[in-house]
């Protein structure tokens, strides 16, 4: 029984090694520059920020500043998930803007849970696939165009000021504030 047990626990051990390693050299066959990666965190930036030591926004900054900082794209490693960061922002606009109908499909945020708050976090903008994604950016689109963003301008300043007058005095007198009442 415990030879069994030893051999299940290699087993899950060698199904976890490969799991996070069978990647590994996806950046090298295309030709990419990346960070090297080490089982089990992926690369050394991810490991920082799984162990706490940096926020997880700061990660793709740190090798964007330093390691890569001449390259316009490269590439890191999560818990062996491949990561592509574009470091050059004429290369940005273009995905972002002129091609974005090609690159459908962002980092997913892992939220699978069927509870009402991840039914409406499955259904943000940035968390839809494929064609609902083109469907909801292509009704989104004319909502920001430059014109529509200026004659939307003095509301948005108006509701600023509203919320700087509520909250001002709260923060004076140093109490929290429930983010909650706020934007509802």
């Amino acid at each position: 029984m415990i030879l069994e047990i030893l051999l299940l626990l290699g087993l899950l051990c060698l199904w976890f090694y490969h799991y996070c390693t069978k990647q590994f050299d996806e950046f090298k066959k295309r030709g990419m520059p990346f960070a090297k990666p080490s089982f089990p965190f992926g690369s050394r930036n991810a490991k920082k920020a799984l162990m706490g030591e940096v926020s997880f926004f700061d990660v793709d900054k740190m090798l964007a500043e330093n390691e890569f900082k001449d390259e316009k794209i490269f590439g890191y490693f999560v818990m062996g998930q491949p990561t592509v960061v574009i470091n050059d922002e004429e290369l940005a606009k273009k995905v972002l803007i002129k091609d974005f109908d090609h690159f459908t499909d962002l980092r997913p945020f892992g939220y699978d849970a069927e509870t009402k708050d991840a039914k409406i976090v499955k259904s943000m903008m940035s968390n839809l696939k494929g064609d609902k994604w083109k469907k909801i950016r292509s009704i989104m689109s004319p909502v920001f165009a430059s014109g529509k963003l200026k004659l939307m301008a003095p509301h948005i300043i108006k509701c600023g000021e509203h919320l700087e007058s509520y909250i001002g005095p709260i923060v004076e007198r140093g109490e929290e504030i429930e983010a909650r009442h706020l934007a509802s």
